[in-house]
């Protein structure tokens, strides 16, 4: 992506990447985006419109209640494991709570989070935290995508 063929492993991932990387670990499937799109802060001239509009209509991503998808804001830890158990097909999820300490089970990405924590792809500290707030680096979805593909038998 920039022109020194770098990755920039400690760089927030921002969620327009999330989703570009997502769309790509899905084959790039063949996608024709619609004429309108359906975040007011995505225009159909936008770099990602594909990736981002495919996302939506695969329901992988919903936006914010306010219409925007908010391309350039770093992506959470909470909303990537949302991602990846969306694209993995909602899978039903044993238990309750998060499996972390700092995940109640009521907090909106709950279910989710313990799919992650289930399944390997994420791990969490070392401090039995996920914090689920806290952006995610390159190098993090790095390691959780090569996770989510084995998981999801794409590896």
């Amino acid at each position: 992506w920039w022109p020194d063929n770098t990755f920039r492993p400690l760089r927030q991932c921002r969620r327009d990447e999330m989703i570009v990387f997502l769309y790509r670990a899905m084959g790039s499937p063949k996608f024709t985006p619609p004429s309108t799109s359906p975040f007011r802060d995505i225009p159909t001239s936008a770099h990602f419109y594909t990736e981002i509009t495919w996302a939506h209509a695969n329901k992988y991503t919903t936006g914010w209640p306010d219409g925007t998808f908010r391309p350039s804001v770093s992506a959470r830890r909470d909303e990537v494991a949302a991602f990846f158990y969306r694209a993995a097909g909602s899978p039903s999820v044993p238990g309750s709570g998060s499996g972390f300490n700092d995940v109640p089970s009521h907090q909106i990405f709950a279910k989710q989070i313990r799919w992650m924590s289930q399944t390997g792809i994420s791990r969490g500290w070392s401090d039995g935290t996920f914090r689920p707030g806290s952006s995610v680096t390159r190098e993090q979805i790095a390691a959780f995508f090569m996770r989510w593909l084995s998981v999801t038998g794409r590896l």
